[in-house]
């Protein structure tokens, strides 16, 4: 897991297919498209509304003990192996959280955690109040942003005063 984020750690476990279920994974690209052609991407903003991942990992674990109780002996082995791992996985992410949460509280500046669909101009038009001020955000987080076309969903990164 060293090279991939919790945040993408939990994605994949919610996607695994639950052992004697039916329930098939959602692929990327059916779960970022839109219902519709037309039908707005989610709030005003223009961003997609974030999954409430905990809700996500309580729901898949009811799933989990609904199938153990259906399963054969072969698959109640395997999934309790899955509940095993979301149970990891859950603890991981909210011991991530919380380590952000600390952050935010331990800086006097202004932090902001990046999610799906944020760039850094977008950033600054809503923190700075203009979009073209970009490079400053990227100047004071060039440590974890060495390239500005590249941000990831939870960084976590440093916004300049106004």
């Amino acid at each position: 897991m060293a090279d991939k984020s919790i945040f993408e750690h939990v994605r994949d476990m919610l996607n695994k297919t639950v052992p004697g279920t039916r329930r098939k994974p959602k692929t990327a690209a059916a779960k970022d498209a839109p219902a519709k052609p037309n039908a707005p991407l989610g709030p005003v903003d223009g961003r997609a509304k974030a999954p409430d991942l905990q809700a996500e990992m309580h729901k898949r674990d009811a799933e989990i003990r609904a199938a153990v109780a259906k399963a054969t002996a072969d698959e109640k082995a395997a999934l309790i192996k899955q509940q095993a791992e979301l149970a990891e996985v859950r603890r991981k992410y909210e011991a991530e959280l919380a380590r952000q949460a600390a952050k935010h509280v331990e800086t006097e500046a202004t932090t902001y955690t990046i999610v799906r669909g944020d760039t850094l101009s977008g950033i600054a038009k809503r923190f700075l109040g203009n979009a073209a001020r970009w490079p400053e955000i990227h100047a004071a987080n060039k440590a974890q942003i060495p390239n500005a076309n590249l941000i990831y969903p939870g960084q976590v990164i440093t916004i300049p005063p106004r």
